[in-house]
Protein backbone atom coordinates (compact mmCIF):
# COMPACT_ATOMS: atom_id res chain seq x y z
CA UNK A 1 0.00 0.00 0.00
CA UNK A 2 2.59 2.57 0.94
CA UNK A 3 4.25 2.54 -3.13
CA UNK A 4 0.40 3.57 -4.48
CA UNK A 5 0.98 7.03 -3.84
CA UNK A 6 3.97 6.90 -6.14
CA UNK A 7 2.49 4.64 -8.91
CA UNK A 8 -0.52 7.17 -9.53
CA UNK A 9 -0.67 9.82 -11.80
CA UNK A 10 -0.18 12.87 -10.27
CA UNK A 11 -1.05 15.31 -12.76
CA UNK A 12 -4.14 16.40 -11.73
CA UNK A 13 -3.56 16.71 -8.60
CA UNK A 14 -2.88 20.29 -6.69
CA UNK A 15 0.63 21.46 -6.52
CA UNK A 16 0.98 21.16 -2.84
CA UNK A 17 0.41 17.27 -3.10
CA UNK A 18 2.12 17.05 -6.10
CA UNK A 19 5.66 18.15 -4.41
CA UNK A 20 4.67 15.80 -1.39
CA UNK A 21 4.24 12.20 -3.39
CA UNK A 22 7.23 13.50 -5.30
CA UNK A 23 9.70 14.10 -2.39
CA UNK A 24 8.00 10.52 -0.75
CA UNK A 25 8.23 8.63 -4.51
CA UNK A 26 11.81 10.06 -4.41
CA UNK A 27 12.63 8.73 -0.71
CA UNK A 28 11.37 5.00 -2.11
CA UNK A 29 12.84 4.90 -5.03
CA UNK A 30 16.16 6.39 -4.41
CA UNK A 31 17.46 2.99 -2.37
CA UNK A 32 17.09 1.04 -5.37
CA UNK A 33 18.57 3.63 -8.23
CA UNK A 34 21.76 3.71 -5.86
CA UNK A 35 21.46 -0.51 -5.72
CA UNK A 36 21.20 -0.66 -9.57
CA UNK A 37 24.17 1.96 -9.57
CA UNK A 38 26.37 -0.34 -7.32
CA UNK A 39 25.33 -3.16 -9.15
CA UNK A 40 26.46 -2.10 -12.45
CA UNK A 41 29.73 -0.39 -11.00
CA UNK A 42 30.29 -4.10 -9.64
CA UNK A 43 29.12 -6.60 -12.04
CA UNK A 44 29.43 -4.37 -15.28
CA UNK A 45 28.39 -6.94 -17.39
CA UNK A 46 25.56 -8.69 -15.65
CA UNK A 47 22.67 -5.68 -16.19
CA UNK A 48 21.57 -5.33 -19.66
CA UNK A 49 21.78 -1.92 -21.10
CA UNK A 50 17.91 -0.47 -20.01
CA UNK A 51 17.13 2.72 -18.21
CA UNK A 52 17.13 3.01 -14.05
CA UNK A 53 14.00 4.23 -13.97
CA UNK A 54 12.35 1.64 -16.59
CA UNK A 55 13.87 -1.19 -13.95
CA UNK A 56 12.81 0.76 -10.42
CA UNK A 57 9.49 1.68 -11.99
CA UNK A 58 8.86 -2.55 -13.05
CA UNK A 59 9.90 -3.69 -9.99
CA UNK A 60 7.59 -1.97 -8.11
CA UNK A 61 4.72 -1.87 -10.15
CA UNK A 62 4.94 -5.68 -9.99
CA UNK A 63 5.38 -5.52 -6.13
CA UNK A 64 2.72 -3.20 -5.96
CA UNK A 65 0.26 -5.44 -7.78
CA UNK A 66 0.93 -8.71 -6.72
CA UNK A 67 -1.31 -8.47 -3.94
CA UNK A 68 -4.00 -7.14 -5.79
CA UNK A 69 -4.34 -10.78 -7.59
CA UNK A 70 -2.34 -13.14 -5.21
CA UNK A 71 -5.26 -15.50 -4.14
CA UNK A 72 -3.35 -17.04 -1.09
CA UNK A 73 -3.78 -20.52 -2.65
CA UNK A 74 -0.31 -20.63 -4.17
CA UNK A 75 3.47 -21.55 -1.77
CA UNK A 76 4.38 -18.02 -1.32
CA UNK A 77 7.82 -18.99 -1.30
CA UNK A 78 6.58 -20.26 -5.40
CA UNK A 79 5.37 -17.45 -6.30
CA UNK A 80 7.77 -14.88 -5.66
CA UNK A 81 10.58 -17.12 -7.30
CA UNK A 82 8.54 -17.31 -10.26
CA UNK A 83 8.32 -13.57 -10.49
CA UNK A 84 11.82 -12.68 -9.79
CA UNK A 85 12.15 -15.46 -12.71
CA UNK A 86 10.17 -13.58 -14.71
CA UNK A 87 11.62 -10.04 -13.88
CA UNK A 88 15.51 -11.14 -13.85
CA UNK A 89 15.02 -13.50 -16.91
CA UNK A 90 11.73 -12.85 -19.11
CA UNK A 91 9.37 -15.22 -19.90
CA UNK A 92 11.24 -16.65 -23.65
CA UNK A 93 12.55 -19.85 -23.08
CA UNK A 94 16.32 -20.36 -24.18
CA UNK A 95 17.85 -23.39 -25.22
Amino acid sequence: PFLFPILISIHSLPEEYKTQILAFRKEIEQPYYECLQEWREKYPQQLKNIDNKILVNTLLSTANAVPRWWDNKNDPQIVTKQIVSILLDGIQKRD
